[in-house]
């Protein structure tokens, strides 16, 4: 109980901060006396945040309660009240800054208004619909009987990912680490998949690693997690923190996977020490903002040599980059318009593993909203966001629909990790709802099907196939021999 009333007075907190901030940034903004061109409407967006707040009270009440509430209420924090404000003072300077018009800008606000309003309506509707309050308290144990079989099947991917690197290590310069210095990380290279001649064996093992890969960086923490938990001691919790930041051990050219890493082993953590939640949330906060710096300053250091910025104007674009804001959707409307169906069609293809090998001649022709985007605005590596993505296909009215699908969508799967007591299937449930949530502020529509083809339904299998193999005699195997 006092457990309960210590997370509703954070709650309530969080509330009432995220709001005065808002509030702080629409003076700040609004009273600006020289806007650039198209943004004097710019203080709508923290205004529109907080009369988001107000239209779905019930479902932000559950911040500290619902994981995918607490990742999209954040996004859109920082999306609408962050980011505008670094905006503002820095010169209002964007990557799009000489392709986009005024009237580009006006629209991109209007539509982003539009968008949140929407959202957060269905958010607090959805939210009432259901209950919120889940018994569940603790994982159990009795309840983790197929675990050495999943066990068994995360070693055989980890030695299958070691022997590509064996056939080719060169793939390891597409990482780094976090303690290589600022300059390492915003050098590291970003075409991952051409690190060797394309029609190679090579190549075909640089696909299978990066597919691997992109699966075992989730189970191997929250394994060695499970592993320390089995004997409680002092030691072996604070470890834990350690093992929690072990997906900065590989940085590569998404910037943001070992944040996305880092939150599903937090939360996992807490899962296996209940009692001890608001200590764990309190020591990674810390730990975390502070390699959040560190990423965030190489971001930065490539950003302004890039576009020739510096200070204030160099931490909008980063924020820009990773939460693509109003200039992100302006730039949109130089698109030219295509036949959808065959952009569709491209967006689809791209989400296929082995696409390049399996389909050379289609690969060759074939075109993504993404590409295209980036081809209208002279930019490499930007990301279509998901209001611009959904307008494009389904036209004005309706393009809020993709965004308030997945925030809904994200609030019950996030249900779903509170309601299931078997230790791996918690893991799948979070990593579904992180991946998901982030949907509407960083990434985009078709970014949905990539991740379930390429990271959910794979860990799906893994899961459910080890729990089919409860026990290993039946493959001439003793228990011994499998890892946990």
């Amino acid at each position: 109980m006092k457990s309960a009333k210590s997370f509703r007075a954070i709650e309530i907190f969080i509330i009432m901060a995220s709001l005065a901030v808002s509030f702080i940034v629409i003076i700040v903004v609004g009273f600006d006396e020289n806007p650039a061109q198209g943004y004097r409407l710019l203080w709508l967006l923290p205004l529109s945040f907080c009369l988001a707040i107000g239209l779905s009270i019930g479902v932000i009440r559950n911040i500290m309660s619902n994981l995918g509430v607490a990742i999209l209420v954040v996004g859109y924090f920082i999306r609408y009240v962050i980011t505008p404000f670094l905006l503002a003072l820095g010169n209002y300077r964007i990557v799009f800054i000489h392709l986009v018009t005024g009237d580009h800008i006006e629209n991109a606000i209007y539509l982003m208004l539009y968008e949140i309003l929407v959202v957060f309506l269905f958010m607090g509707l959805y939210s009432q619909a259901v209950s919120n309050r889940i018994a569940r308290e603790t994982i159990d144990s009795a309840n983790n009987s197929g675990d050495k079989g999943v066990h068994f099947l995360l070693l055989l991917c980890v030695i299958f990912c070691i022997c590509l690197l064996v056939i080719v290590p060169e793939v390891l310069n597409s990482f780094t680490w976090i303690f290589s210095s600022s300059d390492q990380i915003a050098k590291i290279r970003y075409e991952i998949f051409d690190v060797v001649p394309r029609g190679t064996i090579k190549r075909v093992a640089v696909s299978l690693f990066i597919f691997g890969f992109n699966i075992i960086r989730y189970f191997i923490p929250v394994y060695l997690l499970r592993v320390f938990n089995k004997k409680h001691s002092w030691i072996r919790y604070w470890a834990s923190f350690v093992i929690c930041f072990l997906p900065f051990l590989a940085i590569n050219e998404s910037n943001v996977q070992p944040f996305i890493g880092l939150i599903i082993n937090v939360v996992m953590m807490t899962e296996l020490y209940p009692g001890r939640k608001k200590h764990i949330l309190t020591v990674v906060s810390l730990a975390g903002l502070t390699l959040l710096s560190l990423v965030l300053v190489a971001k930065i250091l490539l950003l302004a040599s890039w576009q020739k910025t510096s200070g204030i104007a160099s931490v909008a674009l980063a924020f820009n980059a990773y939460f693509p804001g109003v200039g992100n959707v302006a730039a949109m409307e130089n698109v030219p318009e295509v036949p959808k169906w065959n952009m569709l069609l491209g967006d689809l293809f791209a989400t296929i593993p082995f696409r390049n090998s399996l389909f050379p001649s289609y690969a060759q022709n074939s075109i993504t909203l993404t590409q295209m985007y980036n081809l209208a605005n002279g930019t490499r590596g930007s990301i279509v966001p998901c209001i611009s993505g959904s307008k494009y296909y389904l036209g004005n009215a309706l393009a809020p629909v993709v965004p308030a699908f997945v925030s809904c969508l994200a609030i019950k799967v996030s249900r779903k990790a509170k309601q299931e007591t078997s230790y791996w299937m918690i893991f799948y449930y979070v990593l579904l709802t992180v991946r998901i949530a982030l949907i509407p502020t960083c990434y985009n529509h078709i970014s949905i099907v990539h991740i379930m083809i390429n990271q959910i339904i794979p860990t799906y299998a893994i899961i459910r196939l080890g729990y089919r193999l409860k026990t290993l005699d039946t493959y001439g195997m003793k228990s011994s021999q499998v890892i946990g």
